[in-house]
This record gives structure tokens, C-alpha cells and sequence, in this order.
């Protein structure tokens, strides 16, 4: 029962602003779990694994800021990591004349989620790391779209995702981002219709969770910091970082740690 809250705040506080998560393929898995659990080479076999614990691990931090003796994140978070393949089962593949994309997407969606949580335990170095293997990830899904088919046509989340992220940490680290405006340049923004736009928002741990509900604007919400991330990395260059660079991501991690009086995102992004 608890995972499934976690899944329900994740949904609420993040899910809500970072439309990356495909929740069909999420909840799919969740019900597919067993009930004796899975062995380390099944559940490593599907990046939607890793994923969910990932989910999981950053929604049981933010909660865990009402409770702080509250460390179940921890075994979450880990657990998450170990189903992340290294760069040793990559060149395997690679030797084997398999697929070298040991990494699927949702691998790459743990460890933008995985960034989250260390951005939000100010792990900066950590955010920095996993946020920059998830952009190197992503760029090199797209190359070899580029190369096999020439077509684009699966929706840019994932790219745009990991800018936002890595544009986040690099300006706390006063480093440069990999992943500059003219890298998403061929991207167009996301269609701001649909379910996760809108679909009723609730705070899942809320009394008032039955009352009147707004919609998500998850889209539109996450067009709306992409935009502004666009604009600040034009100014951007080696020794200037303006002190005034958006702090949206940080003010929506923080607003998913509140004990109490927490806000919906699109209102905080607005």
C-alpha cells in the first residue's frame, strides 16, 4: 500500500510538472510485480525497474522531510541505482553483437529522477553525475534515431527533460551545461492537450483531496520552464552566470518537501 502512495505523490509533485514518466508502462509494472518480489537479473532486464523505485525512492525523501527519522528512502534510492546498468554490461553487449543499448528509456527516466532526489538533498555532484550521464544517454538514443531512421517523431521529452535538469545543476555548480538551447533547437514544444494536462490535480495527502480540483497543465507547465531555461542559456557563457537564472526546478522540489500548505506546480511555475 505505501508504494502505491508513493506512486500517488510522485504523480502529484513531480509527474505534474516533469510529464516524463509513460504511467501505463509504471502502473503495468506495479501490478505486474509479484508478491515474492523480483531476482536481480529480471528486474534488471527492464528500465521500467529502475524507474519505479526511482519514483518510489524520491517520493519517500520528499516525505520523509515531515518525518526525518523517517531513512526508508535510502533502500529505495539504492535499490534504484543497482538496477541502472554500468558502462562493463554496455561493452559487453557491444562484444556480443547485441544491441550496446544496455540503457533503455527507462533508465535514462531513473536517473533524471534519480538527480531530482540528489538536488533536493542539495547532493549536488551526485545531481551533476547522474544528470550528465542521462544527457549523454539521451543524445546518443537520438543519434542512432538519426542515423537508422532519420525520424523524430517519438515526443522530445526525454531531451527536453534532461535540459531543464541539467541546466539546473550546472548553474549551482557555476559550471557550463552540456546540452545548450541550439541542441533542442529542432524540438518542438509539447502539445498542451491531453491526459496529463487535463486531468484533475489533487494533493494525494490532503483532507480536502475530495474538493474542488484544477487541472494539471502538466504540459503546459513544463513548456513554460523549458521556455524559460531556453531564454537564460542564451546569456549564458563560461564565467557568467547571472544570478538571477530561473530557480523554478528547485522552488517545485522544495514545494514537494513542505510538511504542510504545499502548492499545485502549474500555480508555482505560472
Amino acid at each position: 500500500q505505501n508504494a502505491w502512495n508513493l506512486l500517488e505523490y510522485y504523480f502529484a509533485f513531480t509527474q505534474s510538472w516533469l510529464p516524463m514518466t509513460e504511467k501505463h508502462g509504471i502502473l503495468k509494472t506495479m501490478y505486474a510485480y509479484p508478491t515474492e518480489g523480483l531476482t536481480y537479473q529480471d528486474a534488471l532486464a527492464s528500465g521500467e525497474h529502475a524507474e519505479l523505485w526511482s519514483i518510489m525512492a524520491l517520493a519517500a525523501f520528499q516525505l520523509s522531510r515531515a518525518n526525518p527519522t523517517d531513512n526508508n528512502f535510502i533502500l529505495l534510492r539504492n535499490t534504484a541505482r543497482a538496477l541502472i546498468p554500468d558502462e562493463r554490461q554496455v561493452n559487453i553487449g557491444a562484444v556480443q553483437s547485441k544491441p550496446a543499448d544496455a540503457f533503455e528509456k527507462g533508465h535514462i527516466r531513473a536517473l533524471l529522477v534519480l538527480a531530482l532526489l540528489s538536488i533536493s538533498s542539495h547532493a549536488w555532484q551526485s545531481a551533476w553525475l547522474e544528470v550528465g550521464l542521462a544527457v549523454r544517454l539521451t543524445l546518443y538514443r537520438l543519434a542512432q534515431t538519426d542515423r537508422n531512421t532519420g525520424d523524430r517523431a517519438e515526443k522530445p521529452i526525454l531531451q527536453l527533460a534532461a535540459f531543464v535538469i541539467e541546466h539546473t545543476v550546472a548553474h549551482q555548480l557555476a559550471l557550463l551545461p552540456h546540452m545548450r538551447s541550439d541542441s533542442i533547437q529542432a524540438f518542438n514544444t509539447l502539445d498542451e492537450d491531453g491526459l496529463e494536462e487535463w486531468a484533475p490535480w489533487t494533493d494525494p495527502t490532503s483532507p480536502l483531496s475530495g474538493s474542488a480540483k484544477a487541472p494539471s497543465k502538466a504540459y503546459s507547465t513544463f513548456n513554460a520552464l523549458v521556455h524559460e531555461l531556453r531564454v537564460a542559456d542564451e546569456f549564458q557563457t563560461p564565467g557568467n552566470h547571472a544570478k538571477n537564472h530561473p530557480r523554478t526546478v528547485i522552488a517545485l522540489l522544495d514545494n514537494a518537501c513542505k510538511k504542510d500548505h504545499r502548492t499545485q506546480p502549474s500555480k508555482l511555475a505560472a
